[in-house]
């Protein structure tokens, strides 16, 4: 009986031996995965000294006068620009007022010419009406005159008659 009971407690008593090999993979697993991150190095280190200095990643120390050369020269490209663009600005504004008032102008070219053929379409309209009004007039005198010059033709002499009268004659 005694041995049951040492065999029974050695039994509860299992100690795993591969599970701190587990946590080693794991843990190095994570070191290859941070290693192959990129790291940051910026061109301009923010401070002179310690982790965040030029020397620190390797990279030469940029010269206070060739960054102020770099700069001086890109604030001359920038003036450049501008002065282009305020130059084409002015180019345009100036083209687009002489585009109005030409535009202007002819618009009241055009408006005056208008005024005008109406006032002239308006003065032959007017003429025509007259003309119109005076050859109706005309046709209805010469249609009483007719049967008067035939009737007069008829009490004239047959040696002094006249060819008799009618509108289509010429």
């Amino acid at each position: 009986m005694g041995n049951e009971t040492s065999q029974s407690a050695s039994q509860s008593n299992i100690v795993v031996v591969n599970a701190t090999k587990s946590s080693e993979t794991k843990k190095e697993t994570n070191e290859k995965s941070v290693t192959k991150i990129p790291k940051f190095k910026p061109l301009i280190p923010h401070s002179a000294s310690g982790i965040g200095s030029a020397d620190h990643y390797g990279l030469k120390q940029v010269s206070p006068i060739a960054l102020v050369e770099l700069i001086t020269e890109y604030e001359e490209h920038l003036k450049q620009s501008s002065d282009i663009v305020c130059n084409e600005q002015t180019s345009l504004s100036r083209d687009i007022k002489k585009t109005d008032n030409t535009v202007a102008a002819i618009l009241g070219v055009c408006q005056k010419k208008q005024q005008v053929y109406s006032v002239w379409s308006t003065s032959i309209q007017t003429s025509i009406r007259d003309i119109n009004t005076s050859l109706s007039n005309i046709q209805k005198i010469v249609d009483k005159i007719i049967p008067l010059v035939n009737e007069l033709n008829a009490h004239l002499p047959i040696d002094e008659q006249a060819a008799p009268f009618s509108q289509n004659s010429p």
